[in-house]
């Protein structure tokens, strides 16, 4: 009876005390959660609405981001992302309040910092959005110039300028993670280093043939002139002109283009000179 009196009876009515006392705080943590997961829930049901709306999933699209979800095996669209990544936002935020009303200091300084990432975040999304967006456009601007230009390799040059800048995007992006890394950086340098190389290889590579025709249109200028009667391998006719890159025959055929490097390289005949002017 003693030890009943004495311990047992203190020790259960501090506990119910205990729980007495925080039984209100519970009921206050719950509802604080309650309210942020129902305004959570109006939020994102009201931003997908207005995403979609406003087209974000069809710049998405364009900006290459939806195929990289749906390889990722991200079936909904990048509204719902987006949506989802704002609901739990708020709902972080109604949860460090309720770690708060139940004094949970190491609960709530952990949520406070996760909370103060959210910005950081979002930055992320939005500059992979529109860096994509812009290595796009890019790359495509930079293909089309190149196809205009007649380079072979226009199609490389076009995917090589959207990784080289996919890569300055992926550094800008990882930038905002405050992450600090000596190994992430050495590993772009890397990328980088890698990506200039193969640069300056298939530009060397492409640029080879219209180098040594450019040098070559140099001394055929020199050697043959419009008008003249000449004969290359089996054709014959009355040369045009002798451009920067090919050299432009006359024959019964038709026009023929002749590349300057063959021109120069291979056995041509000069059957009559030009014709002079009255």
């Amino acid at each position: 009876m003693d030890f009943w009196r004495e311990i047992l009876l203190p020790a259960l009515s501090n506990a119910l005390n205990s729980v007495v006392l925080l039984l209100p705080r519970l009921l206050a943590a719950f509802l604080i959660l309650l309210i942020g997961w129902v305004i959570g829930r109006i939020v994102d049901g009201i931003l997908c609405r207005l995403l979609r709306r406003l087209g974000v999933n069809q710049l998405a699209e364009r900006a290459g981001i939806a195929n990289l979800l749906k390889n990722a095996g991200f079936q909904r669209d990048f509204s719902f992302l987006l949506g989802k990544l704002v609901f739990w936002s708020l709902l972080l935020l109604f949860l460090l309040s309720a770690a708060e009303t139940l004094e949970l200091d190491a609960l709530a300084q952990t949520i406070q910092n996760a909370v103060a990432f959210i910005p950081n975040l979002l930055a992320v999304v939005f500059i992979l959005l529109f860096g994509s967006l812009f290595a796009r456009l890019l790359s495509q601007m930079v293909r089309g110039a190149a196809s205009e230009a007649g380079l072979e390799f226009a199609d490389g040059l076009g995917r090589m300028v959207y990784y080289l800048t996919m890569v300055v995007v992926g550094i800008m992006a990882v930038s905002q993670l405050k992450i600090q890394s000596h190994v992430l950086d050495i590993a772009f340098a890397a990328i980088l280093g890698a990506l200039g190389l193969a640069v300056a290889i298939t530009l060397g590579l492409g640029t080879r043939h219209i180098a040594s025709n450019v040098i070559s249109g140099i001394y055929a200028r020199k050697i043959f002139l419009p008008g003249q009667r000449v004969q290359w391998g089996e054709l014959q006719g009355e040369l045009v002109q002798v451009g920067n890159i090919n050299a432009l025959l006359k024959t019964r055929e038709g026009v023929v283009s002749i590349p300057n490097r063959l021109l120069t390289e291979e056995v041509t005949h000069i059957v009559s000179e030009a014709r002079e002017e009255n």
